[in-house]
């Protein structure tokens, strides 16, 4: 589950780290919280001896803010493709990886390789593909929530949670519109404007990382989040539902990267081949509760698992999934209308 610790706190952990641990014994982490599980961390402390300083971000452009002003501070950095192809595209942010260091390296799906951000597989390792869902309580909701236009149903005022992400939100307006989850053009973005003033009313919360909480708690009767998280909400409350929203779905593929400056190269490779065996890469997922990117692990993960269709995008859903690309003016007007979006009243 993606949870939040403050940028300022994760520098005071790191600083600490930094100072009762060598270079040599150390590796920097940069990524959600909670997204490489902290059991995980401990097993691979355990068994290599090195170190993890573990930081976090709570959005991919936050992230991006930050590394650029911070490269040789971060080893290996987990996020998402849109994001990694700007960086790429920037030039000098990013180490080509030299994949005969990573000795697991074969077991990474050749489905999750090739793709438009990382074509030749020079920077990339894919970790976890995901799609967010409409997610509702089918206890307190009168209808079954299965496209994005429901969530502009009058029935939902003050009860609706929603990811705390411009692209997510904006995505999925523009997908309600049958538009491109990329889409740039002044015209349409305004909108997409007026249509999220006409939704605020419903929105009772905002959260990247637990939204589920709002449906647990009942603050919330429906939402959009990813299926982690609505897996945690169906485990809690058995009458909460989910749904692939008939307009399309986006689709989002993180993977791990490694730094052009990593202070701790060496180190970075030996977590990235830790990663890649099978038997732990099939306990990442199955605490996250995100599509698994590796052919080795799946002897190793759950039958519920691999039958969960919330986790693992069903082929009529899949069809209809649009990528997130870099945006022409780097996301401006996205965030200039997400700022009025969750300031309005």
């Amino acid at each position: 589950m993606k949870k939040v610790l403050s940028l300022a706190l994760a520098a005071i952990v790191a600083a600490s780290l930094f100072g009762c641990a060598s270079p040599q014994e150390t590796l920097v982490i940069y990524t959600w919280a909670e997204y490489v599980p902290s059991e995980v961390v401990a097993d691979f402390e355990r068994d290599t001896g090195i170190k993890v300083v573990y930081a976090t971000f709570s959005t991919n452009e936050e992230m991006l803010a930050a590394f650029e002003q911070k490269t040789d501070q971060y080893d290996v950095i987990l996020c998402s493709d849109y994001i990694i192809r700007q960086m790429i595209e920037a030039g000098g942010l990013l180490k080509e990886l030299d994949t005969e260091r990573i000795a697991n390296y074969g077991n990474i799906d050749p489905f999750y390789q090739s793709k438009h951000f990382d074509p030749d597989n020079k920077y990339t390792i894919p970790y976890a593909f995901s799609s967010a869902l409409l997610v509702y309580d089918s206890a307190r909701v009168d209808f079954p929530v299965t496209k994005y236009a429901d969530l502009w149903d009058e029935s939902f005022e003050g009860s609706i949670v929603l990811l705390d992400g411009a692209r997510d939100i904006l995505g999925l307006t523009l997908m309600m519109m049958g538009e491109s989850i990329n889409e740039t053009d002044p015209e349409i973005l305004e909108q997409v404007r007026q249509k999220l003033l006409e939704l605020k009313p419903n929105v009772v919360a905002f959260n990247a990382d637990t939204p589920h909480e709002s449906l647990i708690r009942g603050d919330a009767k429906a939402g959009y989040m990813f299926a982690s998280q609505y897996v945690a909400a169906k485990e809690a409350v058995p009458t909460i539902e989910c749904a692939f929203a008939e307009e399309g779905i986006s689709s989002n593929l993180d993977c791990f990267v490694v730094s052009a400056e990593a202070p701790n190269e060496d180190n970075a490779y030996t977590f990235l081949n830790y990663v890649l065996d099978g038997e732990v890469s099939a306990k990442m997922s199955s605490i996250t509760n995100y599509a698994n990117c590796n052919t080795a692990a799946k002897p190793f993960l759950p039958q519920e698992f691999l039958d969960n269709p919330s986790i693992n995008v069903p082929p009529e859903a899949a069809a209809k999934a649009q990528d997130y690309l870099p945006l022409e003016d780097g996301g401006i007007a996205y965030d200039i209308i997400w700022t009025e979006f969750k300031a309005a009243n």
